[in-house]
């Protein structure tokens, strides 16, 4: 893995907030951070290092010198057609372990139209990307509790990976959490209002996948993490759509420090009607979301996970 982390600064005042916590983060985790500020521009994209005594009247990057942190971050400036081309070139020259950036976690119509640098980042990211939404603050010095939402699909292992990685790094403890999505027959049956045993049984059924996934998982995260790692496992159950708001709030109650998760790569209308539980974690979190997005999920899986992987799908 990499040894390095690198934070895209955004070009207003919340450019010195985020790094300062990359750097935090990057202190924590044995990395050195790196920041990035993009130039849009016609022509191909370039990127150059800019020299500690060169005063380069760069807005983001002046800022972090006023806040004395223009010695801890190595800077650079990327020039090209767009925000996202910048960014996404600089991942792939300095090869990061982790890229960092802000969001103002637009959501809804808006967002469709006026679109999300975040969100394309993330698509075609080949490394995780830690977003901070502009609201919150959060002390990444130290990480207590990870909590990792766990679903089915390919990205939830992906995410396991990381988030065993960090806890192994800083002796956080891990938790993964399962949101049980409910139907009709399931809700009656829970609140007494079927009787019927082929309700009874799809409501047995319902709760046997959540845990047979569940108990899968922590197989996984303990062959990865070795017996030291403090592993929680947790259930819950929803009857409507607001997974991203039972992960919230158990986040909150548990005193979780990061959310770390695997994403989908729904966009567009498809994004906008379906919802997305990852989407709708980052616009309300107060807390940070570490996110693997599609591209990092197709990175090579360790060796020692391959026979946890072989029984995918009996869950």
């Amino acid at each position: 893995m990499s040894d390095n982390l690198l934070v895209a600064l955004s070009p207003d005042s919340s450019a010195v907030k985020v790094a300062q916590m990359a750097f935090e983060l990057a202190n924590t985790l044995g990395l050195t951070a790196k920041a990035v500020s993009v130039e849009v521009r016609k022509g191909p994209v370039t990127l150059e290092r800019i020299l500690p005594e060169v005063r380069v009247n760069y807005p983001a990057l002046d800022a972090l010198e006023e806040f004395s942190l223009g010695d801890a971050l190595e800077g650079y400036i990327s020039k090209a057609p767009s925000v996202v081309d910048g960014i996404l070139h600089s991942v792939r020259e300095l090869k990061p372990a982790l890229l960092v950036m802000g969001t103002q976690g637009r959501e809804g119509l808006s967002r469709l139209l006026e679109g999300s640098v975040a969100e394309q980042v993330l698509k075609r990211c080949p490394v995780p990307v830690l977003l901070l939404r502009e609201a919150v603050v959060s002390d990444l010095s130290q990480l207590d509790h990870i909590l990792v939402p766990v679903e089915t699909d390919p990205g939830t292992e992906r995410a396991l990976e990381g988030a065993i990685r960090m806890c192994q790094k800083t002796g956080a403890r891990l938790t993964l959490l399962h949101v049980l999505i409910g139907s009709a027959t399931t809700y009656n049956v829970a609140y007494g209002g079927h009787t019927a045993s082929s309700a009874q049984n799809d409501f047995a059924q319902w709760r046997t996948r959540g845990e047979t996934l569940l108990e899968r998982l922590k197989t996984l995260a303990r062959t990865l993490g070795g017996a030291e790692l403090q592993l929680e496992t947790a259930l819950l159950e929803t009857f409507d759509t607001s997974v991203s708001s039972k992960i919230m709030t158990y986040a909150l109650e548990h005193s979780v420090d990061l959310l770390y998760m695997g994403t989908s790569s729904k966009s567009g209308l498809d994004r906008l009607f379906l919802g997305s539980v990852a989407e709708g974690v980052v616009h309300h979190a107060k807390l940070p979301v570490l996110l693997v997005g599609p591209a990092a999920q197709q990175k090579a899986v360790p060796a020692q996970s391959e026979p946890a992987r072989a029984d995918q799908n009996t869950s």
